[in-house]
């Protein structure tokens, strides 16, 4: 059943780079060294974080083919990428190359394509249709109920992982039956992809432990016997799309979340955002009421900056109980674009 859940965040990993890697390796033009450097090798692995290295060793991999050709190698690239993810990433898939440009192209190749990529990063920002208008319409617990009533086992499964853990319904795309654990305090999962960290280095950026893990999820969990394999096709996330596409909100729901958050427009449908906003706004509620430490609220919604977390709340006066201000200056802050936030 979809009860409110009771919400527990276990700490994240350390996070660390993979042990056969090294930052060294993205320099091609560098003189050549006698023996290991292990002290440089340190330095700059320390330099950046993880999801930086990780980035450029991506992009660095997929650009080693076509070194003589380099602008086919980048058009090439940024196909394969627009075609799978949002023009916001793909402009940090240019940062990787702008910086690996210099280091594995000869200075006369270098200069000309670092001004090519600056302005197609310029390009990729036009393209950028920013943050949706329209806020997704979070799932009451009631609502989830009447879902889960009219979707199979497996559709089940993946909505209460996505709700019980405050997710996005893309990070359950990386989810192996390895990083599910039952424990005696309850089923841990671990995420090693997120939207957060696209690199999926070998570390966990949030273990979520669900103290009391829905029967759905468990029956799940027992067809799954192979470690490594992914708990969930992409036909699955495709099915799940249109079950909810076909799942009305009642008008006493639209009108309930409408109230709480006047300032900004909600969907009258639900999406595959529904989860993590419903997910959230009980958590803030737990918050709220002295259930929840801010630090565990922050690490459930997995953000960072309380600003972020802030647009997951569904009140402000909900907000401003949390951070100890007023709600009116809570709703400046969620309204406060990102980039300008100090």
């Amino acid at each position: 059943m979809a009860t409110a859940p009771t919400f527990r965040a276990s700490g994240a990993l350390s996070r660390k780079q993979h042990s056969a890697f090294s930052p060294l390796d993205l320099y091609a033009n560098l003189p050549g060294a006698s023996g290991p450097l292990p002290t440089i090798n340190k330095l700059l692995a320390t330099s950046l974080s993880a999801g930086t290295w990780g980035g450029r060793r991506r992009v660095a991999t997929l650009f080693k083919p076509h070194a003589k050709d380099p602008l086919k190698g980048i058009d090439s690239i940024l196909e394969s990428r627009l075609e799978t993810v949002l023009p916001s990433t793909v402009v940090k898939d240019v940062g990787h190359l702008k910086w690996l440009a210099p280091r594995v192209l000869e200075p006369t190749a270098a200069g000309p394509v670092l001004h090519l990529l600056e302005d197609v990063q310029k390009g990729l920002r036009k393209m950028d249709r920013g943050r949706p208008k329209m806020k997704a319409l979070p799932f009451s617990t009631r609502a989830l109920r009447g879902f889960l009533a009219q979707v199979p086992d497996k559709i089940k499964a993946m909505a209460l992982l996505a709700f019980r853990t405050a997710s996005r319904v893309g990070d359950l795309q990386g989810l192996r039956r390895r990083d599910l654990t039952i424990t005696k305090d309850g089923l841990l999962v671990s995420f090693q992809i997120t939207k957060a960290n696209q690199e999926g280095e070998i570390r966990a950026d949030h273990r979520i432990l669900i103290p009391d893990p829905p029967a759905e999820v468990l029956s799940f969990l027992k067809t799954r016997s192979a470690p490594e394999a992914n708990l969930f096709a992409s036909a699955d996330f495709k099915r799940l799309e249109t079950a909810l596409r076909q799942y009305k909100p009642s008008s006493f729901e639209l009108a309930s979340w409408a109230a709480m958050d006047p300032q900004n427009s909600i969907n009258d449908h639900y999406t595959l955002h529904s989860f993590k906003r419903g997910a959230a706004a009980l958590a803030w509620e737990a918050a709220a009421e002295g259930r929840l430490p801010l630090a565990d609220l922050m690490l459930f919604l997995k953000h960072k900056e309380v600003q972020s977390a802030l647009e997951y709340c569904p009140c402000p006066t909900l907000a401003a109980k949390v951070a100890g201000s007023s709600a009116a200056a809570i709703t400046a802050i969620s309204r406060t674009p990102s980039s300008s936030r100090q």
